[in-house]
């Protein structure tokens, strides 16, 4: 049992970014809504 318990808390790491979120929201937004949207490859 107590290897069970142990292989099912493994540790599982991940890469943190640092962004500015409003900037990228802000950006979003305005592409979005713009009066010609801004699209990135086929639709």
């Amino acid at each position: 049992m107590a290897g069970d318990e142990a292989s099912s808390q493994r540790l599982t790491r991940r890469a943190k970014f640092n962004r500015d979120q409003e900037a990228g929201h802000v950006k979003l937004v305005a592409d979005y809504f713009a009066d010609e949207p801004v699209r990135h490859g086929p639709v």
